[in-house]
């Protein structure tokens, strides 16, 4: 449903709009001194929408306007109460780090709520983006010192939290948090060995080190299985990690808390609504391998076996940035082509249900409808226990 979005002032609305062939909707943000006091989705006939509906439209949504003139003229604030969420600030660019200059630089005027931003560097062909980021690092540190000089600040790494190198200068109170998976742990890997481990380990904290700052493990932890003989090597793995961060000092967090089942310390019991409702589309998703996240990367192997063998015998040389060709094959074939049409199937599962379902799905999720996965629990308690700094 191609959508036209439009910024409207409330007090001087246009006689008609007149848009281009390719939309069939428009999206009208309604302003009133400046400030957003509503917004409607309308259809577009023939190209236009007309001053009267436009006009039917703002009078429909009134309330907010009168509550905004009580508050700016009579100082009478009868505006409802609106919880402020967090958001994410997803800047996707390529090959483009002027336009991103410009983007972060607009973003940092923003009043602080809370909110993330995130640059998505589409495998540009040089470094120049990461030459934008790291400046952009330094400018809201320095932000974040004029209005509270004793803040802690927590920066990620670049590259899902593996390399530092956007840094060039050492922030006083900061610490550098890195993202810490074993292939094996994710099930990208037949094999895993604890000195490979812990050289990435080593490399990924070198940074932290060098500038003798505190580490800090933000993400880590394998994927689980069902299967208690491959859990139990699993477990293992994460014994190696925590060992590991003990010897090095370094504090952690692990991920994940709570899932359906896979990685996280609580996971949602089978009985559960949810889990009634969408284990069987979950099991299609694994099928497909089309979550990236714990699958083998393979699925059907009928069908992503030869497109696999295809592109590596007519693209011998092709080793795009950051995982080589096998990921970026997988990534477009199972997580795109065969997630699309899955993200589809998952929105129509909700179809038709009531408030009251919809409540109970969400409750499926609460602390007191999961089971604690027992021997993580255990194996985080012994690490726990064992004198450290962390």
């Amino acid at each position: 449903m191609p959508t036209a979005v439009l910024d409207l002032d409330a007090e001087h609305l246009p006689n008609q709009i007149a848009l281009p062939a390719r939309y069939d909707h428009a999206l009208l943000l309604f302003r009133w001194k400046g400030k957003p006091v509503g917004q409607v989705s309308l259809a577009v006939r023939d190209g236009r929408i007309s001053g009267d509906r436009i006009r039917e439209s703002l009078e429909e949504r009134s309330a907010p306007i009168l509550q905004q003139w009580l508050h700016d003229y009579l100082e009478c604030d009868l505006r409802p109460a609106v919880p402020v969420l967090p958001a994410t600030v997803a800047v996707c660019t390529r090959d483009r780090p002027g336009d991103l200059s410009n983007c972060l630089v607009a973003l940092s005027r923003l009043r602080d709520q809370g909110q993330e931003i995130l640059v998505v560097d589409s495998a540009s062909r040089s470094d120049e983006t990461r030459q934008v980021v790291g400046p952009f690092y330094s400018r809201l540190v320095s932000a974040i010192r004029e209005v509270d000089p004793g803040h802690i600040v927590f920066l990620d790494g670049n590259t899902y939290a593996t390399e530092f190198d956007v840094f060039d200068e050492r922030f006083d109170n900061a610490v550098y948090t890195l993202h810490d998976y074993v292939p094996a742990g994710l099930g990208r890997s037949p094999s895993y060995s604890r000195e490979e481990a812990e050289q990435k380990f080593l490399q990924r904290s070198a940074y932290a080190r060098s500038i003798d700052t505190p580490i800090l493990v933000g993400e880590f932890g394998p994927i689980y299985t069902s299967d208690e003989a491959r859990d139990r090597w699993l477990r293992a793995i994460l014994a190696d990690q925590l060992d590991l961060y003990g010897r090095h000092q370094a504090s952690w967090t692990i991920w994940m808390y709570k899932d359906i089942g896979r990685q996280g310390l609580l996971s949602v019991r089978p009985e559960t609504p949810y889990r009634r409702r969408f284990d069987e589309f979950v099991a299609k998703k694994n099928r497909f391998a089309a979550d990236q996240w714990g699958s083998d990367g393979i699925g059907i192997a009928e069908v992503t076996q030869p497109v696999q063998d295809l592109v590596a015998r007519e693209f011998p040389d092709f080793d795009p940035y950051p995982w080589g060709r096998a990921d970026w094959v997988r990534t477009l074939l199972l997580n795109i082509t065969f997630a699309q049409p899955l993200a589809h199937e998952y929105a129509g599962r909700f179809k038709g249900l009531d408030d009251s379902e919809l409540d109970a799905l969400a409750d499926s999720f609460a602390f007191e409808s999961c089971a604690v996965r027992e021997p993580l629990l255990a194996e985080l308690k012994r690490d726990l226990a064992v004198e450290s700094p962390r």
